[in-house]
């Protein structure tokens, strides 16, 4: 999902602000500033080879909140020092995803055919964190090309509820269950 690069420089950070404490703030901070990293616009600028790192430096800079940790600043400056800038929305998005997951959120995503309204979701997430007895955080999807359900992936489980999901199971259960003859293999 993500690459080595995004992850090792995402788990420094996050390692880094758990043992100062202020893990909280850092989440907070990423999470407003990866919209803005992964505009198209943001990111033709970061990848640019001709635009300086000195002026790539200075407008993520400009882009954090004064009030944002001075260790967020430094960790941009230096991924741009490092000429690693064309991986920042990558970084910034595992940086997210492994400090929910270090507070103890287990990280899902879940994909249905249409979108669902914010009582679903709620309704989804809770369930979820019912059964698997864990605080869960749901990243929505769609994908139309569902004919119905939903698809919900947490780590490397996988859990197909959509009707093609639930036909290919059933498909695969009835050849299992019954022998064909060699004619009609």
């Amino acid at each position: 999902m993500y690459s080595q690069v995004a992850l090792n420089y995402s788990q420094a950070l996050v390692e880094l602000a758990k043992e100062q404490g202020n893990l909280d703030q850092i989440l907070a901070e990423a999470e407003k500033l990866l919209p803005l990293v992964k505009m198209k616009e943001m990111e033709h600028f970061l990848k640019h080879p001709k635009v300086p790192i000195q002026n790539k430096r200075e407008i993520l800079l400009k882009i954090i909140p004064v009030e944002a940790p001075k260790m967020l600043a430094n960790f941009l400056s230096l991924i741009v020092d490092r000429r690693r800038a064309n991986f920042l929305p990558m970084i910034i998005e595992s940086l997210v995803d492994l400090a929910r997951q270090a507070k103890g959120y287990a990280l899902v995503e879940l994909i249905s055919a249409q979108p669902l309204n914010e009582t679903e979701q709620e309704g989804v997430r809770l369930r979820l964190e019912q059964t698997w007895q864990t605080k869960v955080f749901v990243k929505y999807r769609e994908n139309p090309g569902l004919i119905g359900g939903i698809i919900i992936r947490r780590g490397d489980e996988l859990i197909d509820g959509s009707l093609s999901g639930q036909i290919k199971a059933l498909k695969h259960f009835l050849l299992q269950e019954i022998e064909l003859p060699a004619v009609f293999s």
